[in-house]
């Protein structure tokens, strides 16, 4: 059972408070995302 992506994003922020996020639902499906963070904590990561 996929997680609705509402429920994701809210789990997402929790973890990353401040951040913005940006969740595509690409398939349609519910099941399958690209998922893209950016926050304070991944600074010089790439």
């Amino acid at each position: 059972m996929a997680l609705d992506k509402e429920i994701i994003l809210g789990l997402l922020q929790k973890a990353f408070e401040g951040a913005e996020i940006e969740l595509i639902d690409y398939a349609g499906d519910s099941d399958h995302y690209e998922l893209k963070i950016k926050h304070k904590s991944f600074e010089g990561i790439s």
